[in-house]
């Protein structure tokens, strides 16, 4: 993407295409009241460029890294009424991404690499169906849970930064400082309805000393496509 002086003067927008994401997904073991998958997700460089410029700087980011990103996923149905998901993933930035920085009046510049820190992500929920309609009637709202759910990222080690001196101006690049960790604590309910569509609406907040935002609404709409239809806990006892 580009942002020019006057963009960031007078305002203005864009669009263009993203970074590709694909993902890779396989059951690896299955019981009547449980489930464990597997996975691989890459993040290939399909955008552009970052460059900011103005009368006085240019300033590129080159849009090349390459991101994987492993994961588990657990699903267990201990009793009809209750359910346990877990998920936890480590994303990798295999290749990181050049900067250049350049003065236009002396012609200085100045270039380095940076390379986003590794995360981990884990979550778990645990939830309770307070509400189950008979398998025989047919009703719009099929089921209701109560979910309580908690969230952790954690950097895995210090991203890159570099520093640099242009046409006399200090300039300073990446992320300075030390690792960090989000803890974000989330409950709520979800509605099922028709049993093939869950609609689930909750409440975020922050639990760390690392606290990005106050708190969230969460509203969130699945819907099962194809044969069945019959979605409870996401797995068959």
């Amino acid at each position: 993407q580009m942002l020019d002086e006057s963009l960031m003067t007078t305002g203005g927008s864009a669009t263009e295409l993203g970074n590709l994401s694909v993902a890779l997904k396989q059951l690896l073991w299955r019981t009547e009241s449980s489930a464990l998958s597997g996975g691989l997700s890459v993040e290939l460089p399909t955008a552009d460029d970052t460059v900011i410029e103005n009368r006085a700087l240019f300033m590129r980011r080159s849009g090349e890294s390459v991101t994987v990103a492993p994961y588990l996923g657990l699903l267990m149905a201990p009793t009809d009424r209750t359910f346990i998901q877990g998920f936890s993933q480590v994303s990798f930035d295999t290749n990181g991404e050049t900067v250049l920085v350049e003065d236009r009046y002396s012609g200085q510049s100045a270039g380095g690499r940076l390379q986003d820190s590794s995360v981990l992500y884990a979550s778990v929920q645990g939830g309770v169906w307070l509400y189950r309609a008979d398998p025989a009637a047919d009703a719009t709202l099929t089921g209701l849970a109560g979910v309580l759910e908690l969230h952790f990222n954690e950097m895995l080690q210090s991203a890159d930064s570099f520093a640099a001196n242009v046409g006399g101006v200090p300039l300073e690049f990446g992320s300075v400082g030390n690792r960090a960790n989000v803890v974000n604590l989330t409950t709520g309910l979800t509605a099922q309805l028709y049993r093939r569509t869950n609609l689930t609406m909750s409440v975020v907040v922050p639990t760390s000393s690392d606290r990005q935002f106050d708190s969230e609404l969460h509203i969130g709409l699945n819907h099962y496509f194809g044969p069945g239809g019959r979605r409870d806990s996401g797995v068959r006892r």
